[in-house]
């Protein structure tokens, strides 16, 4: 599995009918049949909605950088 510097697997370099997440809201998508995809240095992101591409396509770093964790929970974001 090809995972992003920051050990999410957003990008696309799968198989058929593998599942990678959307960025900006977390839900899983299947690349092979994403309606809602963009490129960002070289890479290519799935999108769950076109909502979820458009917040990517005007910030992207925002999506891509790390969520914050705090104790033994993980910060989810949820921003469709």
């Amino acid at each position: 599995m090809t995972q992003c510097h920051h050990g999410h697997d957003y990008h696309h370099d799968r198989g058929a009918g593998e599942e990678v997440r959307d960025p900006v809201c977390g839900m899983k998508v299947t690349p092979a049949v994403a309606k809602h995809r963009a490129d960002h240095e070289g890479k290519d992101y799935f999108f769950c909605s076109v909502g979820c591409r458009t917040k990517f396509a005007n910030d992207p770093g925002h999506y891509l950088k790390p969520a914050k964790v705090t104790g033994p929970h993980r910060v989810v974001r949820v921003d469709c």
